[in-house]
């Protein structure tokens, strides 16, 4: 019997089964995902499998093994046999065309980058190329490259590799619009993720939106900064996200949540008096957190003794915080006429102006 995890809220229940919202096949896209071990040279075999299998894990396609300027990596040919033995595909990325020719009859299945005067590796190897201009510049030389590999009658990708987001936004369209059918396009998303002090989330969106657009086959990414550990997972979802909202000509919104890692779009799914109602019959001592748009709900059962029973709340709002103590030992006439020496306490923490007054008590 095939289970799956529903809703976090009973009242998404609808939802989940389809009678509020349609489900969208996320099982598909056309967009493969390079992850770069950037510091390969100075990792050995067992820590490059790990990562790779951490990569792979996330929804890697293919595992880029990093070469380093002026670093020496005699290890590379055992590197990317053992990655292929292990069934992974593997790309080399160096500056240098002896460590790609290296990489190359090794095994590797992909080796960047090449550019019109360094055509000849691909003649030494069977894997395909990344192809990229001269310069960041020298458009006029990516094409030839193109043309070139056309030529061979090769597999190839293609990365116009500009400098600046606006100008890399420019130039991959650019190069759709000259090759609208044809070329497969590499895009590089790993230096603004990684380079950008911000969620990676927001920008894997909109990164992999404009990819599904121009039909990106395939972006380069990494997972160096510890805000960027989760990039790769990341990217996974959203060329699945951007992809159905292509394919069903939908905007990119109510098809997945994944990426919404700080705001929810219903944040408070109860109100005050629905918490209040939980809260009533509630008999055992575990504690429930709820949050509404008043405040933070905090409500349980508690044995009332003949001492007086004090809780301290501490909430966090902006950059204040307070610390309030409340008694509750009025509670004992209450929970004595009522339940005999049980009570269900519910305490509310209001997000108002941050003083003593703002926090309240509530006998329930």
């Amino acid at each position: 019997m095939k289970v799956e995890r529903g809703p976090e809220e009973v009242k998404d229940l609808l939802q989940f089964f389809g009678r509020e919202a349609r489900h969208v096949d996320l099982s598909r896209d056309e967009t493969e995902i390079f992850a770069e071990i950037v510091d390969a040279p100075r990792l050995g075999l067992d820590d490059i499998a790990a990562r790779a299998k951490e990569y792979k894990r996330q929804g890697a396609d293919v595992i880029d093994i990093g070469c380093l300027p002026e670093t020496a990596f005699p290890h590379l040919e055992d590197a990317v046999s053992m990655l292929t033995e292990q069934d992974y595909r593997v790309s080399v990325d160096s500056m240098l065309t002896d460590e790609l020719i290296r990489g190359g009859r090794a095994g590797a299945d992909y080796v960047m980058s090449l550019n019109a005067d360094t055509l000849w590796v691909a003649d030494e190897i069977a894997s395909t190329p990344i192809l990229v201009p001269r310069e960041p510049s020298d458009v006029a030389s990516l094409d030839a490259a193109i043309e070139g590999m056309q030529k061979r009658n090769r597999a190839f990708l293609a990365d116009p590799i500009p400098f600046g987001l606006a100008t890399s936004i420019a130039r991959y369209v650019s190069l759709r619009e000259r090759y609208p059918d044809d070329v497969p396009i590499m895009m590089g998303v790993g230096n603004v993720t990684e380079l950008t002090e911000a969620d990676t989330t927001g920008i894997n969106a909109v990164l992999f939106g404009m990819a599904a657009e121009l039909r990106i086959a395939a972006v380069l990414t990494t997972s160096v900064s510890l805000h960027t550990r989760r990039a790769i997972h990341e990217a996974d979802v959203a060329r699945r996200v951007m992809h159905a909202a292509r394919e069903t000509q939908t905007l990119p919104k109510g098809i997945n949540a994944d990426l919404s890692a700080l705001h929810s779009k219903r944040p408070f799914p109860y109100d005050a008096n629905e918490i209040a109602a939980f809260a009533a019959p509630v008999r055992d001592p575990n504690y429930r957190v709820q949050v509404a748009t008043d405040g933070i709900h905090i409500y349980t059962a508690m044995v009332v003794t003949s001492r007086s029973i004090r809780l301290r709340c501490i909430h966090r709002s902006m950059s204040k915080a307070m610390a309030v103590t409340r008694s509750i030992s009025a509670c004992n006439s209450h929970a004595r006429k009522s339940h005999g020496n049980s009570a269900s306490v519910s305490i509310r923490i209001r997000h108002s102006t941050g003083d003593a007054k703002s926090i309240g008590l509530k006998k329930i």
